[in-house]
Order: C-alpha cells, then sequence, then structure tokens
C-alpha cells in the first residue's frame, strides 16, 4: 500500500539540471519560531527522475516529530517519491 504524506509546507528547494543518481540524501526542517525539528527525511541513495519535481528516494527513512520534539513516528521505506511541485512524500510498496 503506497502512502502520501504532505509535506507542503516544508517543500525542499532543490532543483537538478539533469537527471542524476547520487550516493546519501538529508533533509531536515526546523520550526522557525521554536527551533525544534518537524521533519527529517534521510536515503541511501537519490535519483532525480525525469519529471524535474520528482527526486526518488532509495532505502528511505523519516521522522515526523511532534510539536514538542518530545516524540517522533518513525517511517521507512525501501522506495520514496518526493514530488516538489505537490508538496508530498509517497512511500511503500505499490
Amino acid at each position: 500500500m503506497r502512502t502520501v504524506l504532505a509535506i507542503s509546507s516544508l517543500l525542499l528547494a532543490m532543483s537538478f539540471q539533469t537527471p542524476s543518481q547520487e550516493t546519501h540524501w538529508h533533509f531536515e526542517k526546523e520550526n522557525p519560531k521554536t527551533k525544534k525539528h518537524i521533519i527529517e527525511i534521510d536515503a541511501a541513495a537519490f535519483e532525480q527522475t525525469s519529471d524535474r519535481h520528482n527526486i526518488l528516494l532509495h532505502k528511505m527513512s523519516a521522522r515526523l516529530y511532534d510539536s514538542g520534539e518530545s516524540s517522533y513516528i518513525q517511517i521507512a521505506s525501501e522506495e520514496a517519491t518526493v514530488d516538489q511541485k505537490l508538496g508530498t512524500l509517497t512511500y511503500g510498496s505499490r
């Protein structure tokens, strides 16, 4: 089952010129007022797809923190897609 997580307020400001594959990808976002983490995403590798808005993540893990950063939800997936245009992170089996 594929899951779509809305991250529109956390849009990842990344752009790539051409499709490519690289090793290790990391993104984190903090609340600008409290300086506490909102989300952290790590991937063993990433790949820019032919659609310049999408980034394919391999062996992805993410932590979604509560407002006080006292607890988080852990997500892990072999593959995930970040759609920068829609502001979503889609993960899970197809």
